[in-house]
């Protein structure tokens, strides 16, 4: 018995042992035709070169083996994409004199390589350097100046100009690449495609034009030029329903290019009149953990309109499902219904179902929980305290009890609140956060502390300004 056992346990391991060496081979023998590609590529410095077979048989081989993980470890270990990026301009430079067919294959070749080497953020933050953000915009800009740009973009197995916006969407999605993207003037670059007839065109560019969003400001003229907001609405709406429109999104992606759009007033409004609140409930019943966390963010930001109260209150199931991810185990699920619920709730009359669309009158309200992530980067400002910091928050009262201050700060500050409290605290000031809150109700809590305190400190950054809570 004991024996047979010990051989049916052997016997699963046999197998493993025996195909490893072959796996080990296939493994090097990609890498080495890998390496081997590169050094062709490489050595392509002219139009006689680059028209070689064995080129664009190298350019082949990658695209064919870029799905698997060591390929793209060893085109990162041989810095592989620098190579790539000159091999593409070379190409592009002699395709302005004259359409050569291996030239025409050999760049669409090396777009799809750069596309799916973008879509990881190492490679993406890397291509900034090597110029391939221009080489891009240069191809957009010559498809601007056409009578009816755009025309191929729709074409099954898409066009090499829909991949030169689906690369531009990649360096979109990191923010180090914001800077860059915006100093090339990249927005005015998409404005055409947004406008275009390109289902496909319009999609790629609308969510890479979303990303550039920094400020309220950019946020309002991309809606005032170009109708990027119902494109993101509709893309969302497809993907949920499962329907193919040319570019296969990710819920997730879209629900960022949502987010994004509703840092500004105008848009939160146009937003929720564009019926995006329905297709939020419904991925906030069905999503996955993180889809929710984004849809309840979302939902959270749109909020902040006096506007949109009233009809979020009334859309069917978003109370009920915010009150049931409430009690949601994961942290940043539970505190972002809890601060939903806050701005819904506070402000609200029934005598006055609909107020004024006047954001300044959320400036009233007492500052929404600040627990949750931010959505934008940034840091604030670390200087040391006035002398006077006392005597602008009230200082000790003469019947010797200390005021009472409440400190509403975004949680990547944390450091800085607690410099500041102790700061403060040396002077006579007893200061209060949400660490100080009690173990019943997350809004009850938050009120009580609010409605007890002398005066609010908030403190104020970029990522503090972009969170849907501050």
């Amino acid at each position: 018995m004991i024996q047979g056992k010990r051989i049916t346990q052997a016997r699963p391991q046999l197998q493993p042992q025996s195909t490893k060496p072959v796996e080990n081979k296939e493994r090097k023998e990609k890498q080495e035709s890998i390496i081997t590609a590169l050094s062709i590529l490489s050595n392509a410095t002219n139009k006689h070169l680059l028209c070689q077979p064995d080129v664009g048989q190298a350019s082949n081989v990658i695209v064919a083996n870029l799905q698997e993980p060591i390929v793209v470890e060893k085109i990162w270990e041989k810095k592989g994409l620098p190579t790539l990026v000159t091999c593409l301009q070379r190409c592009l430079q002699y395709l302005r004199d004259s359409r050569n067919v291996p030239l025409v294959n050999l760049a669409s070749s090396l777009h799809k390589s750069l596309w799916s080497l973008t879509s990881h953020a190492h490679f993406a933050r890397m291509a900034r350097k090597h110029g391939l953000t221009e080489i891009l915009l240069e191809c957009i800009e010559r498809e601007n100046r056409k009578k009816q740009p755009y025309i191929d973009c729709d074409k099954p197995g898409g066009s090499d100009l829909t991949l030169a916006l689906a690369m531009i969407y990649n360096l979109s999605c990191q923010p180090d690449n914001i800077p860059h993207l915006l100093q090339n003037n990249t927005m005015n670059h998409l404005l055409p495609a947004i406008r275009s007839q390109s289902q496909s065109a319009r999609s790629v560019a609308a969510l890479a034009a979303v990303n550039l969003i920094t400020t309220e400001e950019t946020c309002n003229r991309l809606a005032e030029v170009a109708p990027a907001l119902d494109i993101v609405v509709s893309e969302l709406q497809n993907c949920f329903d499962g329907l193919q429109t040319g570019v296969e999104w990710e819920i997730n992606e879209l629900l960022n290019g949502v987010f994004k759009l509703s840092t500004s007033d105008a848009n939160k409004v146009r937003l929720v009149n564009s019926g995006v609140l329905t297709v939020l409930v419904k991925l906030l019943i069905s999503g996955h953990e993180r889809t929710q966390i984004l849809v309840v963010r979302c939902l959270w930001s749109l909020a902040f309109h006096n506007a949109n109260k009233y009809q979020m209150q009334c859309e069917p199931n978003l109370m009920d499902q915010l009150n049931v991810k409430v009690s949601s185990i994961n942290p940043l699920l539970r505190k972002a219904a809890q601060g939903a619920l806050w701005v819904l709730h506070f402000g609200h009359s029934e005598n006055n179902p609909q107020p004024a669309a006047d954001p300044t009158v959320l400036a009233e309200s007492p500052p929404p929980p600040a627990s949750m992530r931010g959505a934008g980067g940034g840091s604030s400002s670390r200087g040391t305290l006035s002398p006077d910091v006392a005597a602008a928050v009230g200082g000790a009262p003469s019947g010797g009890d200390k005021s009472h201050v409440y400190l509403s700060v975004e949680e990547y500050e944390v450091n800085m609140a607690k410099k500041l409290k102790a700061r403060l605290g040396a002077s006579g000031i007893f200061v209060s956060s949400m660490e100080d809150a009690s173990s019943g109700s997350y809004i009850d809590s938050l009120c009580s502390l609010v409605e007890n305190s002398s005066c609010v400190i908030l403190c104020c950054s970029l990522r503090y300004k972009q969170s849907p809570e501050t």
